[in-house]
Order: structure tokens, then sequence, then C-alpha cells
């Protein structure tokens, strides 16, 4: 694989296990989540949690569509869900998906146009919620996206000890997200999805 490193990171050379994968997608996001979970070995030894900005009433097709695809369970988080091995879980539509120090799913509707950019779910929200949490644990991704939701989120987990990576321009449709991260340095690596998915099974499998 080539190493595309945006700046050298201790993270990514010291990180002795993978307790969780978080990704963050919005436009373009859909078909760049469907490389990762197709390409990963099963049965995926983490739970695997995703924010992608959607309309609500599309967020159970696309839940479906998902786990038609691949070989894990993919089904939208449910508010106080524990969170489990092998499960791909996609955050509702219209309300915010964190995760508790109890490794299980807090959903809200709080709306914050200012402080979370205007997204709900938003990914700085999710991520923050790792970063509190279980960040040294956690493969973090910020996939394609207009904007930068997600990018001082990714910041924080890097710098809290996540291994962070971004989808790279030449896969992403749209480079907004990642490119915001890319600027901040919150990016240990810089990888296909395709690429994604296969550090994904190379760093479960050490």
């Amino acid at each position: 694989m080539p190493d595309k490193e945006s700046v050298p990171c201790k993270s990514c050379t010291t990180l002795k296990k993978i307790s969780l994968v978080a990704i963050g997608a919005s436009a373009g996001g859909p078909e760049a989540v469907r490389i990762i979970l197709e390409n990963l070995e099963h049965p995926v030894k983490v739970p695997i949690v995703i924010v992608q900005h959607i309309d609500p009433h599309f967020t159970d097709s696309y839940a479906s569509w998902l786990d038609s695809t691949c070989l894990s369970n993919v089904k939208v988080a449910e508010n106080g869900e524990k969170l489990s091995a092998g499960n791909i879980y996609i955050a509702p539509g219209k309300r915010h998906l964190e995760i508790t120090s109890y490794y299980s799913i807090k959903l809200s509707d709080e709306y914050n146009q200012e402080k979370w950019n205007g997204h709900i779910p938003s990914i700085d929200l999710f991520f923050d919620s790792i970063s509190r949490n279980m960040a040294n644990e956690t493969y973090s991704a910020l996939l394609s996206g207009m904007g930068r939701d997600g990018a001082n989120g990714l910041l924080n987990l890097r710098k809290n000890g996540s291994f962070t990576v971004i989808q790279d321009k030449n896969s992403a449709l749209i480079f907004g997200m990642p490119g915001e991260a890319e600027k901040l340095g919150a990016a240990c690596k810089i990888r296909s999805p395709y690429e994604i998915a296969q550090e994904i099974n190379y760093l479960l499998n050490k």
C-alpha cells in the first residue's frame, strides 16, 4: 500500500489495538462507504459506526442497501444501544449520534447551527464524543463531502491518539471535508476507500 502520510504521527505506529471504526461522510460518501465495507474481511472484529449526512427519509433504505452489499449486519442506530463487534451502525437522519464511555449509542435532537456547522447529524459532535472516551482505540475516517463538518473533530481525535484518515482527492467526489481536515493537519494518512479497507484489515489482524 502506498504510504501517503500527511504528517508523521505517533498513533499510526504505536496503536496497539482497534476497538472501534468511526466514519464520517457526506456527498459522495455512500459509494465510498460501500467500497470500504465490501472489502473488509469478515467477520469484522469491531463495531463500525457511520455518520452520513442524509435525508431522514432515506436512512432506512441506505442501511438496507449497505446491508445487501456486505456480509456484516448493517442497521440504523438506536438510542442506548450497546456497540457490538461485527455490527455496522448508521446514524438516523436528523438525529445527532454520540458514543458514550460505556460503548453505547446516544441519540439527540439538539440543533445548534453555529456549533455544529448546521448539520444534524454532526460529524464533529460524533468525533468529539469518541475523543472524550476512546480515541486511542479508534480508527477514524473522514470521507467525501462538501463543507467542513468533521474536520475539527478529526483533529481532536488525532490529538487524543486516534489513527485518523481522510479520503484522497482522486477518489473523493467532493474533497471539501477531507480537504479542510488536511489543512488542519488532522489526518495521519490519506487513503482511497479500498486502501482504508485494507488498512483496517491489517490493523485488526496485527
